[in-house]
Parts: C-alpha cells; structure tokens; sequence
C-alpha cells in the first residue's frame, strides 16, 4: 500500500506481513525513514531508521503481556462514549466490506 502522505509528494509505504510461516511486522516506509514494528499486532517496541543518518533509534511502548487488557479497556470505553462507539462501528463496517471484496475476487 502506498499513500501520498502531503502536498510535497512525499510517499509512505506500508507493508504487512501476516503469514503463518513468517514473523508477523509491519513496516512503515517514508522519505526519511522507516519504522519497523516486530511482533505486530501485540508489539511493545518498534525501530526507527533514519535512511540519511544510518541511525536506528528503539521506541518502546506497553507490555505486550497487557495488550488483551488494553483492548477490553478501550472497548469498554468506547461503549461509554457514543463518539467512540460510532467509530468503532465504521471501522468494523469498512474492514467487513474490504474482506467481502477480497473474497468475492478470489
């Protein structure tokens, strides 16, 4: 996947690797850099690469350990805040309709 990230022509690239028989990460490609999150989804640190330094930097975030108790947390609060819920909804409608259009080309 490729998206224009701003009016300078900047691109990011994204690409996600979920296949049983290879490490699930995800990497996010820009102009300056990329991000490289191992683990993904239950990741609690992810590198950053600098391409015009040759630097790599760690950034670590959470206990993967906690990641199922995230997720209950932030889908119980969406229940308590209408806001949030409906956006949820959108999110979970969008993902259905994307999976259907894989399966219906397959």
């Amino acid at each position: 996947m490729t998206i224009l990230a701003n009016k300078n022509h900047e691109m990011a690239t994204i690409t996600l690797s979920m296949q049983a028989k290879q490490p699930k990460a995800i990497t996010i490609s820009g102009t300056k850099g990329y991000v490289r999150i191992p683990d993904f989804p239950r990741a609690d640190t992810a590198i950053w690469y600098d391409t015009d330094t040759g630097e790599s930097e760690e950034i670590a975030s959470g206990n993967s350990a906690d990641a199922l108790w995230s997720e209950i947390s932030d889908f119980e609060q969406a229940f308590q805040d209408h806001k949030v819920a409906l956006e949820f909804i959108n999110l979970t409608e969008m993902q259905f309709e994307t999976l259907a259009k894989i399966q219906q080309e397959w």
